[in-house]
């Protein structure tokens, strides 16, 4: 009876051009090997990179970057490879990612040379890309409400982790970067 559910879950997502939903649902479903690793296509990348809680969590942590870039502003002129800490978010403003990942994690990734450090005035040229990550389970500790147009019940969440359970499907890691990189030049 679950299986069939999941299987009216896909086509929901299809019928509401949900694909990364869709796409990331039917590798759960899949049951792919223990240690399997879902790589997040660029495509829906760019999406969740247009999701304004990200773009938000993207400036706090460059900012992060910016910050230890001062204080390691000695190096003119060596590049740096920097690294925000990972933060925790929840779209709300992109249904496909929302039901793709739910919470997940992005963090930000950098190569950050100082260009100069004169009178307490550092300058720096800082090329970066945007990374997620999202473990993909089930777990029992959060029950989803995938009612959006009420069509959907609410109670999935245990229903799907008792596909797992039951070793009809498997939970896995889920990783994604930004193609291109962006890029930020100025003072720190």
């Amino acid at each position: 009876m679950i299986s069939a559910e999941a299987a009216g879950v896909l086509a929901y997502f299809d019928v509401k051009g949900y694909s990364f939903a869709s796409d990331i649902l039917g590798a759960y479903l899949g049951n792919n090997r223990e240690g399997y690793e879902y790589r997040i296509s660029s495509r829906n990348v760019e999406q969740v990179v247009a999701c304004q809680v990200v773009k938000d969590a993207t400036e706090a942590n460059l900012l992060s970057i910016k910050e230890e870039a001062k204080n390691n502003s000695a190096a003119v002129g060596v590049r740096q490879e920097l690294t925000s800490n990972w933060k925790v978010v929840n779209v709300t403003d992109n249904s496909d990612v929302t039901l793709a990942l739910g919470n997940f994690s992005v963090a930000v990734g950098s190569d950050t040379t100082i260009l100069s450090n004169e009178g307490g005035t550092v300058k720096a040229d800082i090329w970066y890309r945007v990374y997620v990550y999202d473990l993909y389970d089930w777990d029992k500790t959060t029950e989803w409400s995938w009612d959006l147009e009420r069509t959907l019940k609410t109670g999935l969440n245990n229903d799907m982790r008792q596909l797992e359970e039951a070793g009809w499907a498997r939970s896995f890691k889920a990783r994604g970067e930004s193609a291109m990189s962006f890029y930020w030049t100025g003072i720190l």
